[in-house]
């Protein structure tokens, strides 16, 4: 997962910790370059709230910080299509073609940003050490459980999933 997701999708922030991570996160090219005295005249907070910040994040320091913020080549808002209403009635069959290569080009990206290595091969032991996995879900969801139930049987593992009456 990049910074910019970190810090977006942090649910341990304090309020002013959450101010910090706006002002970082519309500014990001700006904070990259900036010192700490820089970016503590900016947001007025102190060496100490950013320090608290950055080990929120997982850093080392407010360095750190403006290392990844100057490596993150995030892509996730630049296709220039809005996700809610992709197409208009004037686009030509191609056009929305493209526009649905770009969007699902976007997920693609965003998923794999969003990827924790180790959280996944954490996902991977338990369920390789499982006896049995029951999935429990609900309405649309159901065709997606029996998907992952048959490429897990494929290679020999045992899934159920449990029917809903909301399909």
């Amino acid at each position: 997962m990049n910074i910019i997701h970190q810090i977006r999708y942090c649910s341990r922030f304090t309020l002013t910790e959450h101010q910090l991570a706006e002002y970082v996160l519309h500014h990001r090219e700006t904070v990259a370059h900036m010192s700490m005295k820089a970016l503590m005249d900016a947001t007025f907070v102190s060496k100490s709230m950013i320090h608290r910040f950055c080990k929120k994040l997982g850093l080392n320091g407010f360095n750190e910080l403006r290392i990844q913020l100057m490596e993150c080549k995030e892509t996730t808002d630049s296709i220039g299509i809005d996700i809610n209403y992709p197409f208009s009635g004037e686009d030509s069959q191609r056009v929305i073609a493209e526009k649905l290569m770009l969007l699902y080009e976007k997920t693609i990206r965003d998923t794999h940003n969003f990827l924790n290595l180790d959280s996944l091969l954490d996902i991977v032991m338990v369920l390789e050490k499982a006896l049995c996995i029951d999935i429990y879900t609900h309405a649309h969801n159901f065709n997606a459980a029996e998907n992952f139930q048959d490429k897990m049987l494929s290679i020999g593992r045992q899934v159920t999933c449990q029917d809903d009456d909301y399909k």
